[in-house]
């Protein structure tokens, strides 16, 4: 069953599957009581859309495959209600009054509601985003790490482009290396401080530029080259790109061997 054409909740103790989100979700603020959410202790949504489909497509995935599995786990009639889970999904296309009403900022978000109110939001690079990922958050949800500054702003030998920036740049360098990433990326963490310290090393040659695009705010850039994973590596030859990084999870050594 999927859980991403309609709201679909499930969970050890309960399928519960409903056409419309305002049945279960829409009183959660408004009227505490006789709500889905408000009566049930642990539940975590994700918002998506299909405007933002690129982004959406293979978490929507892995949160139906954990669904799945969690609808499958053997019923125990006697666990306590605050040991309940539940996955659910909005289609913020269909229902987007309640994005703003829950504030869910950007697409994708990940909430975490607990006893009706909501616990943690802006979920997404706070657990790795597979099914094993989803339902281990789920089970043993910690407090999102403070935001601080943003990797533009650590870093100051990588180039990080915008869709105005892109092409003007990239086409005075005879080789160029672009990182396209998201901030939620899991892998994209590991793959920054290994790019980073290839443009440390590469600095002061005039021939080469290291840069870095966020596919967040600059999707369209993203998808006119193709990107639809993360991250990836693209080599440029005077901003026309020639072919794709496959070195092993980016190590420094391999990128520096690149050029």
């Amino acid at each position: 069953m999927s859980g991403f054409t309609k709201i679909s909740i499930f969970s050890k103790n309960l399928d519960f599957t409903t056409p419309n989100f305002r049945d279960i979700f829409g009183q959660t603020v408004l009227k505490s009581d006789n709500s889905f959410v408000a009566e049930h202790a642990n539940v975590m949504i994700f918002f998506h859309a299909l405007h933002a489909s690129d982004l959406c497509a293979d978490v929507m995935i892995e949160w139906d495959l954990a669904s799945a599995e969690l609808q499958n786990e053997t019923a125990d009639d006697d666990e306590p209600a605050e040991q309940e889970y539940f996955l659910a999904a909005l289609d913020c296309d269909a229902y987007p009054d309640l994005k703003e009403r829950e504030d869910a900022t950007y697409i994708p978000h990940i909430m975490y509601y607990q006893n009706g109110q909501v616990l943690y939001k802006d979920l997404g690079t706070q657990f790795r985003r597979n099914k094993e990922g989803i339902l281990q958050y789920l089970k043993n949800p910690t407090k999102p790490e403070e935001k601080g500054i943003t990797w533009d702003q650590q870093t100051e030998n990588v180039n990080h482009l915008t869709a105005e920036t892109f092409k003007k740049t990239m086409k005075t360098f005879k080789h160029g290396l672009v990182i396209f990433y998201t901030q939620w990326c899991g892998a994209c963490k590991e793959a920054k401080p290994e790019f980073s310290k290839a443009a440390d090393e590469l600095v002061g040659d005039n021939k080469v530029i290291m840069a870095g695009v966020d596919c967040g705010p600059y999707k369209s850039l993203c998808r006119l080259y193709g990107v639809n994973a993360y991250p990836t590596l693209l080599y440029f030859h005077y901003g026309k790109s020639e072919q794709v990084y496959s070195g092993k999870l980016f190590l420094f050594k391999n990128i520096r061997k690149f050029y």
